[in-house]
């Protein structure tokens, strides 16, 4: 994959992923009770902005951690990089998708 396609199919994503957890931990005015229709990018943030549990959010985080390890890997051009998009693809859906389809178009052509 091409430096500029990482940054735009996996870092880019990453670092929306990240702003966006950030603003809906500590700067999003939370409704009470909390809602199922919250607004969402990914399922983990759907289940911290329905729920206001501390723990989806650092998933959140913890996801948008991995998107930035699959960006380093694919910068350095390093093996295993299709299991960190594949993983951070699938965890980041609906987000993630264009991670996801690297990961898998990844795993096809090394056979």
């Amino acid at each position: 994959m091409e430096r500029g396609a990482a940054v735009w199919l996996i870092g880019l994503p990453t670092v929306a992923m990240l702003g966006r957890t950030t603003y809906c931990r500590f700067f999003w005015p939370k409704l009470h009770p909390p809602t199922w229709n919250a607004p969402a990018y990914t399922f983990g943030c759907w289940l911290y902005c329905s729920t206001y549990d501390v723990l989806w959010s650092n998933a959140a985080f913890l996801i948008a951690l991995l998107g930035a390890v699959a960006t380093t890997l694919i910068l350095q051009r390093r093996r295993g990089t299709k299991y960190a998009l594949i993983g951070f693809g699938i965890l980041a859906i609906p987000l993630g998708l264009p991670a996801l389809y690297e990961g898998i178009r990844q795993a096809r052509t090394e056979g």
